[in-house]
């Protein structure tokens, strides 16, 4: 017959491992919670019911907590009809970043689980949330979970540098589209938007010239790519041109020289594709 530890005993020694069975419990929720959340970047113009309802599925339905970040437009009232949106959509927690209280702005962030940014001037986006001393707040709620997506200059912020607008090149010319640094949430991308029906080819493919260590994609309107870990899939009614410069011979070039490549690849990507955007050896 087998020995049994008496009553007392197991008890003392359940009490002795529970705290460490909590610890390895934490450390595994707190795994999880530290895997960056997805990207749902559109590409202007509508923004389809889909969109919202992949992001709404993802972050945990009509009791997403849902923050709207307008800060891309002067308007006062920027951000009220994403709102209106957000709540059609089935969102029952949707409120506006504000900056006038810069404590209540990061509580915000912190508790938020979807983060949208509208339409409007990607470089004003950026430089809003720069000088609130925010853009670390916006990195961290993503790095540990929230779902951050936006439409427009929303999305062409999303990258560790983005396409500025500032300049709209009439040919191809090294140097000629302007880039700045951007929200940071995308590293290693070029992102820009309105692609087809702005002609915007110029400007797309010169920058993935002049940088390409970085994948460019392009996003035509009412499109979107949603970004988890190494792959994106393509949602929406028109097409998403990738342009891979990474294996290609750049030939160096300076500043208002016309540029010239060999070997680069291009995918042009609709509704339900999906594509490995990290360079696997």
């Amino acid at each position: 017959m087998p020995l049994r530890r008496p009553r007392r005993v197991r008890l003392v020694l359940a009490l002795v491992a529970l705290p460490f069975l909590i610890a390895l419990a934490w450390a595994a929720s707190a795994e999880r919670r530290s895997e960056p959340g997805p990207l749902l970047l559109v590409g202007g113009g509508t923004t389809l019911p889909v969109f919202c309802a992949r992001a709404l599925e993802l972050t945990g339905g009509a009791d997403a907590v849902v923050l709207i970040v307008p800060q891309s437009s002067a308007d006062p009232d920027a951000g009220l009809g994403s709102i209106e949106m957000w709540r059609e959509a089935g969102a029952r927690d949707v409120t506006r970043l504000e900056l006038s209280d810069p404590d209540a702005a990061r509580r915000a962030i912190r508790r938020a689980d979807l983060i949208w940014m509208p339409g409007g001037d990607q470089s004003r986006l950026v430089e809003a949330l720069t000088a609130a001393d925010l853009l670390g707040e916006l990195r961290d709620r993503h790095a540990r979970g929230a779902l951050v997506g936006g439409t427009s200059a929303g999305a062409a912020a999303a990258p560790e540098w983005m396409i500025t607008g500032k300049a709209v090149p009439v040919r191809l010319e090294a140097g000629a589209t302007d880039l700045a640094a951007g929200l940071g949430l995308w590293p290693g991308v070029t992102v820009d938007q309105h692609f087809l029906r702005r002609e915007r080819w110029n400007r797309f493919v010169e920058a993935v010239l002049s940088h390409p260590d970085r994948l460019g994609v392009a996003l035509g309107e009412s499109t979107g790519v949603l970004v988890r870990g190494a792959e994106l899939e393509v949602i929406g009614a028109h097409n998403v041109v990738v342009l891979d410069a990474r294996d290609a011979e750049v030939l160096p070039v300076k500043k208002g020289e016309v540029p010239a490549a060999t070997g680069l690849r291009m995918h042009v990507l609709r509704d339900g594709m999906r594509f490995e955007w990290v360079k696997t050896e």
